[in-house]
């Protein structure tokens, strides 16, 4: 029985981190090479990953765009979930803030765009309850000082904000920080 215990154990934490894995807009035939080229990475799960990836969980991705090799421009896109039975959207617009402390220092970034949306709904024929996925999206641009301030924090809060209140994140999954810190580190 322990032995099962220890196995399930490292199974849902070695599946609940996600990994380090860049992608750029110029590895496909359809780029057009006169247009900046955005890299990014493919997952990185704020504070919550499902292993077996039944439910869907918060990510926020860096991105770069470059061109001829320069950095014109640095940010955090944001994919926040939540479910209808437990909670609610909170409408983030262009303007509403994504508010980091890192190590104590406060570091205010401005919505470039939101965008809310929703799953099919399902129904639940146990509970008699009917659900869907909400989806609340936007992106932040910041400086590669600010960047680097919140990837490498030893202590690391966020709030989001948005039209109908706020979510905030203080526990994170230990990949959140070091994929911000590889992307730091690979592309910055």
């Amino acid at each position: 029985m322990k032995t099962l215990f220890i196995i399930l154990s490292l199974l849902v934490v070695g599946c609940s981190s996600s990994s380090y894995q860049s992608v750029s807009s110029d590895q496909d035939e359809f780029h057009d090479s006169s247009k900046p080229k955005r890299i990014s990475i493919k997952e990185n799960y704020i504070a919550f990953r499902d292993p077996l990836k039944m439910v869907d969980s918060s990510q926020m991705l860096p991105y770069a765009f470059k061109k001829n090799g320069n950095i014109i421009d640095i940010g955090l896109s944001l994919r926040l979930i939540h479910d209808s039975q437990y909670g609610k959207r909170i409408f983030i617009r262009k303007g509403n803030s994504a508010i980091f402390l890192a190590d104590g220092e406060r570091i205010e970034l401005k919505a470039s765009y939101g965008k809310a949306d929703h799953s099919k709904a399902s129904y639940n024929t146990v509970t008699n309850t009917a659900s869907s996925t909400l989806y609340d999206f936007s992106a932040y641009s910041l400086s590669k000082e600010q960047y680097q301030k919140i990837a490498y924090s030893k202590s690391l809060k966020i709030r989001i904000e948005g039209s109908d209140g706020y979510e905030e994140f203080k526990k994170f999954l230990p990949s959140f920080q070091k994929n911000l810190q590889q992307f730091y580190e690979n592309e910055l």
